[in-house]
């Protein structure tokens, strides 16, 4: 049941959406969304990504929810129709040319005093330490989550209500899963073990949500 994640327990804690209109930007395979979905109204989820679309279609459905190849940048919407606009793991996806108009467009469709949820990795873990050094996920994006924190931080129509933080962890039966799972480009089989058995298998990641209100 995917209503108890961390994030949508945060974005709960500020605003409840059983009777909120929801969209959720960057939607990937509407894994979370169906989460969202257990407990708004309505559920908008948009991907630039028509594959990955299909694929929430297919897999993530639900009666309350419309999946939609759209572009963060220029969202198909009229404006202030949205109670909720939430970024899920996607904001600092985006090239940092493209955050600032982004942001412009998730403002445009959100209603007067609605709000705008952003769910991010944060920069410390074992994970992204693994990224890094093994070359995998993300790899080293701490400038890029940086810039994606100002720009949120420093947009004056919106004024920041909460912040949240929580931990995400991952575990691994063995060095063959782990080189499944998460493919890693660089370093052998025996650093991986090496670095997997200093964190006997479980390793973590930092996830930070920050709930703003709009001005």
């Amino acid at each position: 049941m995917f209503k108890s994640e961390p994030f949508l327990l945060c974005v709960q804690s500020v605003v409840k959406l059983k009777d909120k209109s929801v969209l959720d930007i960057g939607c990937g395979d509407g894994l979370r969304t169906k989460g969202i979905a257990a407990v708004a109204k309505h559920v908008m989820a948009v991907d630039p990504d028509a594959e990955v679309i299909a694929q929430a279609k297919k897999e993530n459905g639900a009666k309350n929810v419309e999946y939609r190849r759209a572009d963060g940048r220029k969202l198909p919407f009229s404006d202030r129709i949205f109670d909720v606009v939430i970024f899920t793991m996607s904001f600092h996806h985006l090239p940092t040319k493209d955050m600032p108009p982004a942001l412009d467009e998730a403002l445009r469709v959100t209603k007067r005093g609605g709000y705008l949820a952003f769910f991010e990795p944060d920069w410390a873990g074992t994970i992204i330490e693994a990224e890094r050094r093994f070359g995998f996920g993300d790899g080293d994006i701490r400038d890029v989550k940086a810039y994606a924190y100002h720009v949120m931080l420093t947009e004056s129509r919106m004024a920041e209500v909460a912040e949240f933080f929580n931990q995400a962890v991952f575990t691994y039966r063995s060095v063959q899963e782990f080189a499944k799972l998460e493919q890693p480009r660089r370093g052998s089989r025996s650093e991986w073990k090496a670095f997997l058995e200093k964190n006997r298998y479980r390793l973590w990641a930092d996830e930070r949500t920050n709930i703003f209100r709009k001005k």
